[in-house]
């Protein structure tokens, strides 16, 4: 099968009007403000999107403020502008068919809009409204002329303009379950360490596990500013013998980390938009455990349950439903396949092209 015709055989993706030219190479232009070597979602995102879309014969070009050593890099096969010039964006936007923005951000939409080109803007967070009345009135100007996709369905209807919700994915190459990998930790949290991903939560809800009577453990993979608060906590708390800080991590040993616990919390106190921690826990073989915050519960889907975000009692309950009851976990791992299907880079990436088709074709 030729490269450019695999994504035709998405069977969950509805047929374009006009899908032969998905078959032809596209010259597609991404801009994301943050890159590799930088590490989130919308960087992990745009990584696998870029190397999808080029890895199927498309040809990519990522702009980007991410510095490195060197201005211009690859990434693997896809060619990388960094901190690029208002010149090289209008001269990357005149020779691209299509592009693909991150964010509704004025200097990543405009070169495009002056070059008069079809542009996919896909939302992967909460529209400021720090910007003041100006640059809303012309952000929303510059919304209402592209097509836009979001993340979730709670940040679609967040955004001023048609909007059509479009999940993200994960990479699943690094993220799965190793058979020779036993969980013998019970969880687990990755995040950074600030008060909006409710870690301090966490530990007050295994202190009150523990309380109990139930012992479990926990490992905690993260750094940020609220990270010495945690370890005082943790140690008020009586709980040095239970908790394990491990640091930041990253592919291959946060793949290992996961595998190695039963539960993966995400206590976000704060909207998240979507939540791709979930998706590779689930991936590793946990059980996810978030609160009922934003686009969590959707990432979660039935691999998992929610709580009420800033409520450690309900989380603590649930923690000792949960490491008790081994037929609900086996239930959700069950579910886990079909689930992760659907946010699969190959189904993920399928869909952002026939839409960046469609644009060009249409």
């Amino acid at each position: 099968m030729a490269p450019l015709e695999e994504f035709a055989e998405l069977e969950a993706i509805p047929p374009l009007k006009c899908p032969p030219r998905l078959l032809t190479p596209l010259k597609i232009a991404i801009y994301t403000s943050v890159f590799s070597p930088s590490v989130g979602g919308q960087e992990t995102l745009a990584a696998i999107l870029a190397s999808e879309f080029q890895r199927v014969g498309h040809n990519v070009t990522v702009l980007c403020e991410t510095p490195i050593a060197n201005t211009n890099r690859r990434v693997g096969d896809v060619r990388v502008l960094r901190h690029p010039l208002f010149v090289q964006r209008l001269l990357t936007a005149w020779g691209a068919d299509v592009a693909m923005v991150f964010g509704a951000t004025i200097i990543g939409l405009l070169p495009f809009v002056l070059a008069r080109k079809k542009v996919l803007v896909s939302h992967q967070n909460w529209l400021t409204t720090a910007d003041g009345p100006v640059r809303g009135w012309t952000r929303k100007q510059l919304l209402r002329r592209v097509k836009n996709c979001a993340a979730s369905e709670a940040l679609s209807v967040t955004i001023p303009a048609e909007c059509e919700v479009l999940p993200n994915t994960y990479d699943h190459s690094i993220f799965t379950r190793d058979a020779n990998t036993s969980a013998h930790r019970d969880i687990i949290f990755v995040g950074r360490l600030i008060r909006e991903k409710g870690c301090d939560d966490l530990i007050n809800a295994l202190s009150l596990v523990i309380k109990s009577g139930r012992i479990l453990t926990a490992s905690i993979v993260g750094s940020g500013p609220q990270e010495k608060h945690l370890r005082t906590m943790v140690s008020d708390l009586g709980l040095e013998d239970y908790v394990d800080f491990l640091g930041p991590l990253l592919g291959a040993e946060l793949a290992k980390a996961y595998q190695k616990h039963t539960i993966l919390v995400v206590p976000s106190v704060w909207e998240e938009p979507f939540g791709i921690v979930a998706l590779e826990g689930i991936a590793c073989g946990c059980y996810v455990i978030g609160t009922a915050v934003g686009g969590l519960p959707a990432a979660i889907g039935p691999c998992g349950s929610v709580v009420s975000p800033g409520n450690p009692q309900e989380l603590a309950t649930k923690l000792i439903q949960v490491s008790r009851d081994g037929q609900l976990r086996r239930d959700a791992g069950v579910s886990a396949g079909v689930h992760l299907a659907h946010h699969s880079p190959r189904e993920i990436a399928g869909r952002y092209l026939r839409i960046l088709a469609q644009l060009v074709a249409c």
